[in-house]
């Protein structure tokens, strides 16, 4: 009955929200805090599981610091945080695949169909991680496998949620509502891309955005650009990618808000935590002409205006909402 632009996991979340600890601005607060602990608590397995501790800790605490401000001050239930959450998941399980363990890639997959019921833009998200195992070589045995089995369990995975609700609406007679609304209005009012003039569109909403805002988006970028640089290893390759992903699926959807930035947020500290600790980023390191590198300056420029411009952005939001 209350059906509009949303997914239709975002309302299976709300039932299950109303059914444990009820229906006020306070629980909605305390299930997204409790989502964004286990996206943070997953985001430490994540690295740990390929770096040591200091980066562990240090991706954890800058995911912790850019995700935790807009959660405490939002009154209602979000896609965002559930979406990190099963993003995080779905990266962990195909690392921990190792290319070769299908239970590991259908749980990835898995994850990743969940996070298509809350958002269809997600599917950017699969098709990442479907190209990336696919130029991955590790654990796979034979051609077959690494074109042929590997591929299709990550997709028959991802094809059960969506499939459930199907089923679901179905059994209800409202498989024409769920198309319509889900696969048709849904998919129009998140990504507006096959409409026209989108181009010029994307441009007109990111010149119309306040300073410090637009600043947020030139900043991950930046970061993005850094994760290049920082090496290329299996799993640092996949950060990379991530965050590419990430900050062009959050820049896509019709309403560029600050809450969008935060699905860049966990491969944009994963990179940051691996260039604040690489023994070889030296900061404050001086050529030979005495002049700073530029690879530190820069680190250092994207470190304090990404973090001033998101305080100033959710001081701003929290002024207009405590004024009105």
């Amino acid at each position: 009955d209350a059906w509009d632009s949303q997914g239709p996991a975002l309302y299976l979340m709300s039932g299950l929200v109303t059914e444990l600890i009820g229906i006020s601005p306070a629980a909605n607060r305390l299930a997204m805090m409790a989502v964004d602990l286990a996206t943070l608590l997953l985001l430490y397995a994540l690295v740990r599981s390929w770096c040591n501790r200091p980066e562990a800790i240090v991706a954890a605490g800058i995911f912790g610091f850019f995700s935790g401000a807009l959660l405490v001050q939002g009154d209602c239930l979000a896609t965002g945080p559930p979406i990190n959450f099963l993003t995080v998941l779905a990266v962990f399980a195909l690392l921990r695949s190792d290319g070769d363990r299908l239970c590991w890639i259908a749980l990835s997959g898995f994850a990743l169909g969940l996070a298509l019921c809350f958002r269809l833009i997600t599917w950017l998200y699969l098709a990442a991680l479907l190209l990336w195992m696919l130029g991955s070589r590790r654990g796979a045995r034979s051609r077959a496998a690494r074109w042929g089995v590997r591929p299709v369990v990550l997709l028959a995975a991802a094809a059960l949620p969506p499939v459930a609700f199907a089923l679901y609406f179905a059994a209800h007679h409202a498989l024409a509502d769920f198309w319509s609304s889900t696969a048709i209005y849904h998919w129009l009012f998140n990504w507006p891309l096959g409409r026209p003039h989108f181009l010029s569109h994307r441009l007109a909403v990111l010149w119309g955005l306040a300073p410090e805002q637009a600043a947020l988006w030139l900043f991950a970028g930046g970061w993005m650009l850094h994760a290049f640089s920082i090496g290329f290893r299996r799993e640092t390759r996949l950060v990379a990618f991530w965050c590419l992903v990430a900050t062009f699926a959050a820049l896509a959807v019709r309403n560029v808000s600050t809450e969008d930035f935060i699905q860049a947020i966990p491969p944009l500290a994963i990179a940051a935590a691996l260039a604040v600790t690489n023994p070889a980023e030296h900061f404050l390191r001086r050529n030979a002409q005495g002049r700073l590198e530029t690879s530190s300056g820069m680190l250092i420029v994207f470190s304090v205006v990404l973090a001033l411009g998101f305080l100033y952005t959710e001081f701003h939001i929290l002024r207009y909402r405590a004024a009105s």
